[in-house]
């Protein structure tokens, strides 16, 4: 066995342990895990299939999460693209990828994490794939969910958030400061700060 795959059982296996205790805790705690690997895998190619195999459980376990777990398998499969040779290989991968978060998306139209992950890759992505008015669309909507209170975001998703609007050009000044004071006013509303 190689070695993330041995680091994948555990993770799983001790996942299932907080499952255990609390279906909700547990259902947390996978998506902390998958977020960090996520981030990770962008550098560092080897946590690619570990973050895969931890959004497809969340995909097959908890109805609630699956359109955000099918988005960020989506996700995965671009950044896969990243650590690609082959031209074609990149472009198939993107696309493949797109097709997957667009199937999330309709699972979960109003998930704002989705929507943000959505965006924010697509925003990465080169002119040709097409997806700028994708950007517009899924900004435009996060500013319309943060601003409806039952819409529920973890706190860490909207540090990110606010963190990727100051430090990309996605949205024009008066976007990005509307945002910002909505994301301020659901932190401390709303979530909960993950480790």
């Amino acid at each position: 066995m190689k070695m993330p795959a041995k680091i994948a059982v555990i993770l799983i296996l001790f996942s299932g342990f907080l499952q255990a205790q609390s279906p909700q805790d547990g259902a947390a705690s996978r998506m902390d895990e998958g977020r960090k690997l996520f981030a990770s895998s962008v550098d560092d190619e080897e946590d690619l299939e570990t973050a895969r195999q931890v959004f497809t459980r969340i995909r097959k376990e908890d109805a609630s999460l699956r359109g955000r777990a099918m988005v960020y398998l989506g996700a995965l499969d671009i950044v896969a693209a990243k650590h690609t040779f082959w031209p074609h290989n990149k472009s198939s991968l993107v696309k493949r990828g797109l097709k997957k978060m667009e199937k999330g998306l309709r699972v979960a139209p109003k998930d704002i994490e989705a929507r943000f992950i959505h965006g924010a890759i697509c925003y990465q992505l080169p002119f040709f794939f097409g997806c700028g008015d994708d950007v517009e669309r899924d900004f435009a909507l996060i500013t319309s969910l943060l601003n409806t209170p039952s819409q529920p975001c973890d706190t860490v998703i909207l540090r990110d958030m606010q963190d990727f609007i100051d430090e990309e050009d996605v949205l024009t000044e008066s976007e990005r400061n509307r945002i910002r004071k909505l994301i301020v006013k659901r932190r401390a509303e709303f979530g909960r700060e993950s480790k």
